[in-house]
């Protein structure tokens, strides 16, 4: 069987920082429909071109402002259309 093609994505899926901290990475998303963040680690800022939610495809910036001062961390970007609800996951980690 092959599935509908999902109206929102990231790419790459998942990405990971240094210990140090002071890294920045880019995430592209893919949506047909307005979007908004549903989660994200609070240990990253997050900043989006074009503005946070407008459909079509743009670039998420992934920074890892600070040190980890422990074992590895995770979490998840999320990211979801407004319209069908569908989400798109991206994993994050941070070396320890």
């Amino acid at each position: 069987q092959v599935g509908e093609t999902a109206s929102i994505g990231l790419t790459p899926t998942s990405i990971s920082g240094g210990k140090a901290g002071g890294e920045i990475k880019t995430v592209t998303y893919t949506s047909d429909n307005s979007w908004t963040v549903e989660d994200k680690p609070s240990w990253v800022v997050l900043s989006v071109s074009p503005a946070l939610g407008t459909p079509g495809t743009g670039t998420i910036t992934v920074g890892f402002d600070t040190p980890n001062p422990g074992a590895e961390r995770a979490g998840q970007l999320i990211i979801k259309n407004t319209v069908t609800n569908e989400i798109a996951i991206c994993l994050i980690t941070q070396e320890g």
